[in-house]
């Protein structure tokens, strides 16, 4: 996993009082704009998916709440409705990266429910992670920005039933460029991430994600995201430079990223999870995971059983040169059931020599390699953007090494059991 980014973002301090739209949008020119919105969404292909500017939504200080009623004001955060989202095809494609915004509510409760609470902490915790996203070049434009899909903002909330707007919501979620789900996570300080991370779904401890994998609409979301091909295939990949986000969408999915609480503290970069397929979509499928309504079931597994068919197959196994034991030896490539491939060098069973290992997630070492460990002089690059060249020690961070971050930031110098340790510089 990634050491801890040193720039960008900062604590999560609750507010005292209730959110309000900040007064540079919550007046009269509200209404229309509203309006404007309406009327591009009125005229716009049927089945385009609408999204909000994220200048537009870190602007208005509140998550806001798309409906048509007039007068309304919302209990909890006092805010009025403001359709702030419109058609797709009214962004510059070339320069925005979509983001499908994956997530539980803090404060479910019908047509008084909010996505988040009082303080505005999932608010916060959007815009810090799209600020540390653009610090990044994901993306091949000179100037990008960023375009949100949150249901709040984007479904009118007005509705008799809302939700029957998601009953295409993986045709949604196909016009998005990666997944992003927010963790508010107010008990971060009672645990730590283990110092070696093998399965992010359990050892990412926060509560609100545990629940979150508890959850069928939400692991229905990561489903989609992680089978949907991204809309414009090859071609929308030509958008981004060479990394992460590209190699998902031309892998026919999109990067499922996180951002909570924990990251915030810690000044770290968004983290890119491993998609929902294979042993992890196994262990965590949501046709029979809970609902609020249990009328929503026959649709989850109506959007389910119509995502199998974009699954590629997985060829779990080794193919390359043996020892007379039949172990991997010499030079192969080894595909495992999370996704995760290594193709490189082998000693008796063991990766050895030097290789390039290939996590799901994005991440990339390239390097040597000693009785199956990062050991030697090699080159992980991460899905954030950070890159660590330099040595590795029984699959550790330890020796010389220079780090850059996601950020732009570098430290050059002495590492030791994954931490810098020793002389070195920071600039």
């Amino acid at each position: 996993c990634e050491v801890g980014e040193a720039a960008g973002g900062g604590v999560c301090m609750s507010k005292p009082n209730a959110v309000q739209p900040t007064p540079a949008v919550a007046d009269e020119t509200l209404g229309a704009k509203s309006a404007e919105n309406e009327a591009l969404i009125a005229g716009a292909a049927k089945g385009e998916a609408v999204f909000v500017a994220f200048e537009d939504f870190k602007r208005y200080g509140v998550i806001p709440r798309r409906g048509h009623k007039k007068g309304f004001k919302h209990r909890l955060t006092g805010q009025m409705n403001a359709t702030l989202c419109r058609p797709k095809s009214s962004f510059d494609a070339m320069r925005t990266l979509f983001v499908f915004v994956s997530h539980r509510w803090l404060s479910p409760g019908g047509a008084d429910g909010h996505p988040d609470d009082a303080e505005g902490s999932k608010h916060r915790l959007v815009v810090e992670a799209i600020e540390k996203l653009l610090k990044v070049k994901h993306m091949k434009a000179e100037k990008w920005e960023v375009a949100l899909w949150f249901d709040f903002g984007c479904v009118d909330q007005d509705l008799e039933n809302p939700a029957a707007e998601l009953d295409e919501l993986h045709e949604i979620i196909a016009q998005a460029d990666v997944l992003l789900t927010p963790v508010h996570d107010p008990g971060h300080a009672g645990w730590e991430f283990p110092r070696t991370i093998s399965d992010w779904y359990t050892e990412y401890r926060a509560a609100a994600f545990q629940e979150y994998w508890g959850r069928a609409w939400c692991v229905l979301e990561a489903m989609s995201g992680a089978c949907m091909p991204v809309e414009g295939g090859a071609a929308r990949a030509e958008a981004f430079e060479d990394g992460a986000i590209k190699n998902a969408i031309l892998a026919g999915r999109r990067n499922h990223i996180v951002y909570g609480t924990k990251e915030s503290v810690a000044r770290m970069a968004p983290r890119f999870f491993p998609p929902l397929l294979y042993s992890n979509l196994e262990r965590f499928h949501p046709v029979s995971l809970k609902l609020t309504s249990e009328k929503d079931r026959a649709t989850i597994v109506r959007i389910a059983e119509g995502l199998q068919g974009h699954i590629k197959p997985l060829e779990v196994g080794y193919e390359g040169a043996t020892n007379g034991d039949g172990e991997a030896h010499g030079w192969g490539k080894e595909t495992y059931d999370t996704g995760n491939v290594y193709e490189g060098e082998h000693r008796n069973g063991v990766r050895h020599g030097r290789g390039t290992y290939r996590f799901a997630d994005g991440d990339v070492y390239e390097g040597e390699w000693k009785d199956g460990n990062m050991h030697g002089r090699g080159t992980n690059r991460f899905a954030s953007g950070a890159v660590y060249e330099g040595e590795f020690k029984d699959g550790k961070t330890h020796g010389r090494g220079t780090f850059r971050f996601a950020s732009g930031e570098v430290y050059e110098g002495e590492w030791k059991d994954d931490k810098r340790h020793g002389r070195g510089t920071f600039r």
